[in-house]
Formats: structure tokens, C-alpha cells, sequence
């Protein structure tokens, strides 16, 4: 028996499960509108990290994917740089489309599943060497679907540095999350954790090199990846009423367990009868709720807004002559302090095509916003807010992180801040389960503050 069916919380998950299960089961009619058509769910393989692992090897093995396995990495190197604030020459040279090799790690005949740690027990979900020149890099990714990373990750590292001992070469370590989940870390016994946004925007890119290359085919299952990793929310709910079922079937003290996700997904396939409610609780993650509560707020609120429901989190795009400035707001959970904080992200996102004057603009109009907000105090602390790229925010409002351009810096005018307010399970409990939350009334109090605050900026 696995350890999770050991506990209280198994028999929780069962209860509720089947109670969602009764509820779904009756009411579904099967009809030609619910035919799937993405190869991905068909074959079932969205709900398997080691699934994702097999087709992000084979879009950046070169043996395979001919065509496109050196531009889709390119691509993704330029994005992981971006986000991480990575300096690397052998990178730089690779992102500026000079010629590079992808091989299989040192003494390795395969990319993934690689064996690791002194009894060779463990397994290295991705791991590939480039050489651009006489440089040479190897890049190390530890995928996650939703889950803990509890890996022995040190053992990874001296399996991978054993095997170049006495070798000219840069190691890069990464942990990708794939599915909802945000993970506060930002890196974890020397493995950075890459933002899923990406590998969303490394994914399509390649679409469209793939389409001016009329390679339909390639088109097709690259976009209908980009669908699993990037899936669209639908408005309406299938699980409407049922929020405290849900609360019971999946919440964070489940994700203590490395077995839970695998028992959720038997029980969900025991249990529900049809495909389409059994991809839909695959797919769910507790945060889904909380978003849906803030946009039909918000929408009672104001018609005006345009309010994107992503997978873990919630953009909202205001009404004003910036296209690339927008606001967020998600979960985060701190694995490692074990709290969970509500959060609120700005973003003034200097795009590639605009024009420098334009992007300069666009981060003026955000600051003079937050400079009215509540974060006007924290905001004025900092003195050189014309190179800052990114801030964040405690709900002490203290400013716990200043990250700043560099001198030569490709896009000067790219901003965010991320402010959180700590809140306790109990609160998110009842956030998730759509009870009164004195917690979720202030954060929507914050968020009608800055969107009035907009509107009167514009």
C-alpha cells in the first residue's frame, strides 16, 4: 500500500471523488461537439511528467526533429536568459543564430531517463550537451507536473559533473514546471526553476517558423502541445456547486505525498464515467477556483475590463493605449517556508517590435499608477526606478527584492512588481471552498483600487 493510502487524507480524497462522481455521472450526455481531438488527450499523455519529458526531447533532438530541433532551442535558451537573467557567451552566441551541435550527455546513448546517484536507482529526466565552436555546455532539466520536488537533485548533479570530470565545460541545472502549479522557489540545490511562460513562448515561436516553412503537420502537433501547456479556460464550469468536493479531492497538504497524484488519477478513472469530466479533474488544480471567484467579481464590477482566465491565474488587461501593460493575479505557495500568499503581478512588457519611446511610455504610465496605489511607499524607496526591471513587495509593504537592468541590456524598459499578502490555509480553504473570506474581499478591494487608478491615469 502506498504511503498516502495510509492516511486520513486518502479516505477524503475517495469520499470526495466519488461524491463528484455521482454528481457528473447522471447529468452527461454524450454528443459529437464533446469529440476530442488533441492526439495529446486522446492518448491520455497531458496527465504524465514523463510524457511531456518524451516530446521535449524530441523537440530539441536533432536526429528526430530535423528541422526545427536547433531553432526551437535556440528560442527557449533566449526565453530561460530572459527570465533567469542568465550571462552566458556560449548562450549569447546561440541565441544570435550562430551554428550549434545538440549530443547526448558524455558516455550516454539516450537524452532522458538518464541514471543517476551512487546505486544508479534514480533517473535524470533530461539532460543534453551543446557545443557551440570549441564551447561546450550541458543543460540539465528536472520536469514537474503539479508535483514536490523531492528528487535528490545533489545526486544529479555529481552523476552529471562525474561524467565531465577533468573537462572544459558549464553546467546549467532546471526545473521546469509544466502543469498549474507556481512554485515561489527560485532554485533548489543549484536547479533554477524556469517559468513555464518559457517554454509556452519558446513552444510558439516554433509554430511560426513552422508555418512559414509549410510544415503543417509539425504546425499541428506543436499547437496542439501548446493547448496542453497553455489550455484554454473555458467560462463555464463543469464542476459549478461542487467546490468543497473539490477542495477534498485535491489541496495542498496532499502535495506532501509523492504517490497522491498517481492515486488521484486512479480514482478519478474508477470512478467518473465520462471522458470529458475525467480531463477535466486531471487537468484541475485547487487554484482554478480561486481564479474564477476574482474574474466574476471583477465582471460584476465593471463590464469595461478584459479579464483572461489562465490555467493558476488571472490577467487583467485595462482599457488604455498600452497594449503591453497589464496585471495579474494567483496563488503562490512557498514550499519551503510552508506559506501561501495571495498575489498581485503588474507588468509593463516592453515587446520586441515596439519602439523604445513606446516601451519608455509604457513604464512611466505604470509607475505613475503604483505611485498613487498603496505601494507608493515602498515605490518611493527606490532611487533608480529608470533601470529597475523588477520588484517584489510582502504585505508589510517592504520592498524584499530589487533586481536592476544591466548596462547593455536589450529591453530597458521591461518592469514588472510582484506584491503578496501572506494568508494561512484556513484562509484559502475558504477562498477555494466560496465562503466569506475577509482575506479575498481585501484582495479584490486592491484590485478595483488600482483599476480606478488606471482609468483616472489614462
Amino acid at each position: 500500500m502506498s504511503s498516502f493510502k495510509k492516511t486520513s487524507l486518502f479516505k477524503g480524497m475517495e469520499q470526495a471523488i466519488k461524491s463528484i462522481a455521482e454528481n457528473v455521472n447522471d447529468v452527461y450526455e454524450e454528443s459529437e461537439s464533446a469529440q476530442e481531438t488533441n492526439i495529446f488527450k486522446i492518448l491520455r499523455l497531458e496527465n504524465y511528467e514523463i510524457r511531456h519529458g518524451n516530446f521535449l526531447e524530441y523537440l530539441m533532438d536533432p536526429d528526430r526533429n530535423i528541422e526545427l530541433a536547433k531553432r526551437f532551442l535556440s528560442e527557449f535558451i533566449f526565453q530561460i536568459l530572459e527570465r533567469l537573467e542568465i550571462e552566458d557567451s556560449a548562450f549569447n552566441r546561440i541565441i544570435s543564430n550562430e551554428n550549434f551541435e545538440i549530443s547526448k550527455i558524455k558516455g550516454e546513448n539516450r537524452y532522458t531517463e538518464i541514471l543517476a546517484g551512487k546505486d544508479s536507482k534514480q533517473r535524470i529526466d533530461h539532460a543534453l550537451e551543446l557545443k557551440v565552436g570549441k564551447t561546450r555546455r550541458v543543460l540539465v532539466f528536472e520536469y514537474k507536473l503539479n508535483g514536490v520536488v523531492q528528487n535528490d537533485l545533489q545526486a544529479y548533479k555529481n552523476t552529471i559533473e562525474e561524467r565531465y570530470k577533468g573537462s572544459k565545460v558549464k553546467f546549467h541545472y532546471f526545473i521546469l514546471e509544466i502543469g498549474a502549479k507556481k512554485h515561489h522557489l527560485s532554485e533548489k540545490s543549484g536547479f533554477r526553476f524556469v517559468p513555464k511562460e518559457a517554454l509556452v513562448e519558446g513552444v510558439r515561436e516554433t509554430i511560426n517558423i513552422a508555418r512559414q516553412k509549410d510544415m503543417l503537420a509539425t504546425k499541428l502537433y506543436l499547437e496542439q502541445y501548446l493547448e496542453i501547456i497553455e489550455p484554454y479556460v473555458k467560462d463555464d464550469f463543469l464542476f459549478s456547486g461542487l467546490e468543497r468536493e473539490l477542495w477534498d479531492s485535491w489541496n495542498p497538504e496532499m502535495e506532501r505525498y509523492e504517490d497522491a497524484n498517481e492515486v488521484f488519477d486512479l480514482l478519478v478513472d474508477e470512478y467518473v464515467a465520462d471522458e470529458e469530466h475525467k480531463s477535466a479533474l486531471w487537468e484541475y488544480y485547487y487554484c482554478d477556483v480561486f481564479g474564477r471567484r476574482v474574474k466574476q467579481v471583477l465582471e460584476g464590477w465593471s463590464s469595461q475590463l478584459h479579464i483572461k482566465l489562465n490555467l493558476g491565474w488571472l490577467r487583467i488587461i485595462p482599457v488604455c493605449r498600452y497594449k503591453d501593460f497589464y496585471f495579474s493575479t494567483s496563488i503562490f505557495e512557498n514550499e519551503e517556508e510552508g506559506r501561501i500568499f495571495l498575489v498581485t503581478n503588474f507588468r509593463a512588457y516592453q515587446n520586441r517590435k515596439a519602439s523604445f519611446e513606446y516601451a519608455k511610455e509604457q513604464k512611466e504610465f505604470m509607475l505613475r499608477v503604483l505611485k498613487g496605489s498603496i505601494l507608493r511607499e515602498p515605490i518611493s524607496t527606490i532611487k533608480s526606478l529608470e533601470i529597475c526591471k523588477a520588484l517584489r513587495i510582502n504585505h508589510d509593504l517592504e520592498v524584499i527584492e530589487e533586481v536592476y537592468h544591466k548596462n547593455d541590456a536589450k529591453y530597458p524598459c521591461d518592469f514588472s512588481v510582484h506584491y503578496r499578502r501572506s494568508i494561512d490555509i484556513e484562509a484559502f480553504k475558504r477562498i477555494c471552498t466560496l465562503e466569506d473570506s475577509k482575506e479575498f474581499d481585501l484582495l479584490i478591494d486592491d484590485l478595483i483600487g488600482f483599476i480606478k487608478l488606471i482609468e483616472k491615469a489614462v
